[in-house]
């Protein structure tokens, strides 16, 4: 099975307006190889962020498989673990 790690990454926004905002986003590597980029972007209006679902969603949709809407949360991730896939999360370099 593949090995996945996924580094965390994130965007910061600040404004004199609208405040402070975040946004999460990951690196995703299959076997030490770059696979998905999923880029975050803190903004007041329209920002991007991916939470773990997010991520799980695409990294089950890079391997190929059949992607159905689920409301439960952590759904995706133990579809991903089910198939035997060993999966690690740490925080990207610098973060």
């Amino acid at each position: 099975m593949t090995k996945i790690r996924i580094e965390r990454v994130q965007d910061s926004h600040e404004c004199d307006t609208c405040g402070f905002s975040a946004a999460d986003g990951a690196r995703v590597f299959f076997d030490d190889v770059l696979k998905i980029e999923l880029h975050p972007v803190a903004a007041c209006f329209d920002g991007v962020d991916f939470d773990d679902d997010d991520i799980y969603r695409e990294i089950l949709r890079e391997l190929g498989t059949n992607v159905v809407f689920s409301t439960e949360y952590g759904y995706f991730g133990r579809v991903l673990r089910s198939f035997g896939h060993q999966v690690a999360t740490v925080d990207a370099p610098g973060r």
